[in-house]
């Protein structure tokens, strides 16, 4: 008979809890400012909280939001951070360039949150 310990079955970690582990390790290295991160631990909860309820809006009525619409999604609350965090990788809290596209306007996905 085979026995599994407990050290070989995988644990399911949700996406949040891999990008809050990736963020204390960036902190640890130095890579990340420990006073930046409460803010940024806070921004990516409220990314995932934002996520979650598009998400529910978006099965109860049957759509779902394009990749890019999630994508301006994160550079729009990036780029509302105070500018002292540098939120992604050291580019001062800027969002990345637009990659343009014909969706609907930042303002409008907002307003499905």
């Amino acid at each position: 008979m085979t026995s599994i310990s407990a050290a070989s079955v995988n644990t399911y970690q949700s996406p949040l809890q891999k990008l809050q582990d990736e963020l204390l390790s960036e902190v640890n290295s130095g890579a990340v400012s420990s006073s930046d991160k409460d803010a940024l631990s806070t921004a990516l909860t409220d990314i995932d909280s934002a996520i979650q309820a598009s998400r529910t809006s978006d099965q109860a009525s049957g759509t779902r939001p394009s990749p890019d619409q999630l994508k301006r999604l994160i550079p729009l609350f990036f780029a509302s951070a105070p500018s002292g965090s540098s939120g992604s990788g050291g580019s001062g809290g800027q969002p990345p360039p637009s990659s343009g596209g014909s969706g609907p306007s930042d303002a409008s996905t907002l307003s499905r949150i």
